[in-house]
């Protein structure tokens, strides 16, 4: 399945107020803002194309919400800049890149991931994994470690805006819910940081045997209206 097509699906999950965009390979190579190649400058070339592709995508997404064509900066932990009003974030793997972006007034954050579908190496789970998703990841050994990997960085990238500090990969928990294409988390047991719980937290996901893909967001308990 195309990854496009990977992406229609999960648009079907989120809150049609969730703006979703890609960037077409080509668009990698197509020069951004000034200000923005400056962050890249002196990255090597698959950095840059990666960068040049997110922020397209980016910008695509904001066009969405009714916003012009601007810059979207780098914070002191490179994470992407977006307008004010904005809650957005930005993946890309190796063939493939996205963006998600929402009015934080209905959206506090929203965190999205994309991963190629690749063996985890056994010896990374005890660095990446929970002793109980390494004894869930035995019911499928190929696509569960990709997909709690992706999972807790979309979660990492949702969270950050709102504690301005990120998880290690075992201080959170992720379990699914595979009727209906959601996951949630949990404060690992062996968590070294105290993880925050946000009862307006959705976390969403969709893969096929090419693209895993991850989203979540916490609405905001203030917004006024449907989101959906």
């Amino acid at each position: 399945m195309p990854a496009v097509f990977l992406l229609d699906k999960l648009r079907t999950l989120l809150p049609n107020s969730i703006k979703l965009a890609t960037a077409d390979i080509a668009m990698w190579s197509v020069r951004v803002f000034p200000e923005e190649e400056l962050i890249v400058a002196n990255a090597v070339e698959k950095r840059k194309k990666e960068f040049r592709g997110g922020r397209h995508s980016a910008r695509d997404a904001l066009k969405q919400l009714g916003f012009s064509s601007c810059s979207i900066l780098q914070g002191s932990n490179r994470e992407p800049l977006f307008p004010q009003l904005v809650s957005g974030s930005i993946s890309h793997c190796d063939d493939f890149c996205v963006s998600a972006c929402a009015l934080s007034k209905d959206f506090e954050s929203v965190g999205i991931d994309c991963e190629k579908v690749a063996i985890i190496s056994p010896e990374m789970y005890s660095l990446l994994f929970t002793k109980n998703e390494i004894l869930s990841i035995k019911q499928d050994p190929l696509i569960l470690p990709i997909l709690i990997f992706s999972a807790k960085e979309s979660l990492f990238k949702c969270f950050f805006p709102l504690q301005k500090e990120y998880f290690d990969f075992l201080d959170i928990e992720i379990t699914f819910d595979q009727k209906v294409g959601r996951f949630s988390y949990r404060q690992a047991p062996q968590a070294k940081i105290k993880t925050p719980t946000y009862s307006s937290f959705e976390g969403f996901y969709v893969y096929d045997n090419i693209h895993a893909l991850t989203a979540c967001y916490v609405v905001n308990n203030n917004s006024v209206g449907g989101i959906f």
